[in-house]
């Protein structure tokens, strides 16, 4: 009962999130601002009511929390080559704020799947 509330979380999260999505395709035409924000907190209140349970504080939970970091690790460093490579050739047409937003929300989600993956596997 005690990680209910993180489904709850997660759920309501998801519902402001499709609700920035519907108000961003009406008003701007395209996804920006902080649908992807609110979508990767979702999927972080998910992870964390489907986590914590599993994982309690032995040396198996550290181990896949540190393995999951280093995987997400990797991921990240390509996201970043990535967005500095669009901003660089593609700097009249990217909002510095929106790719930011955008990193912070990839970011967030890998390190959620990733931390799913690597407790699977173990």
């Amino acid at each position: 009962m005690k990680y209910k509330q993180y489904t709850v979380i997660g759920i309501i999260f998801l519902l402001v999130s499709a609700f920035l999505l519907v108000v961003d395709i009406i008003l701007n035409g395209g996804l920006l601002g902080w649908f992807f924000i609110t979508l990767a907190f979702s999927i972080l209140a998910f992870t964390v009511g489907y986590i914590n349970p599993r994982l309690s504080d032995d040396e198996r939970a550290k181990f896949i929390r540190s393995k999951s970091v280093n995987y997400s690790f990797f991921f990240i460093i390509g996201y970043l080559i990535i967005a500095f490579g669009l901003k660089t050739w593609l700097d009249q047409e990217i909002n510095t704020q929106s790719l930011f937003m955008a990193f912070a929300s990839l970011s967030i989600a890998t390190l959620c799947v990733s931390l799913i993956v690597t407790e699977r596997r173990n």
